[in-house]
């Protein structure tokens, strides 16, 4: 796409490679512990938060992870996850301004 359109910037991917796996927003508790938005599937439950999946595994994830690369070095800088992710996509807004909003599990019911 970037040759069509006429970019020169560089384009990434985490195909292929470990990092959702590292950031945890790959969930696959045959590979490693399961911690989402820095929290153990227990927290999750615990807190009651609704954000911890309960579909088979692997399973993606929506998360937001920012770097900055000097010289040969990558320093991670930010993360943020699950409704932290919002700023990338538009439609949760329109409904949190409905009276009833998202009706998610966790929030308190009229």
């Amino acid at each position: 796409m970037s040759g069509r359109r006429g970019w020169t910037f560089p384009w990434y991917s985490s195909h292929g490679n470990d990092f959702n796996n590292d950031f945890q927003v790959t969930i696959d508790e045959s590979r490693a512990p399961a911690v989402y938005n820095y929290r153990s599937r227990e927290e999750h439950e615990q807190a009651g938060s609704g954000s911890f999946p309960t579909e088979d595994q692997p399973i993606e994830l929506p998360g937001l992870s920012c770097c900055l690369r000097d010289g040969d070095a990558i320093h991670h800088t930010y993360s943020t996850y699950a409704r932290g992710t919002e700023i990338m996509g538009g439609s949760h807004y329109i409904v949190d301004l409905t009276v009833l909003g998202r009706q998610q599990e966790f929030e308190r019911r009229l």
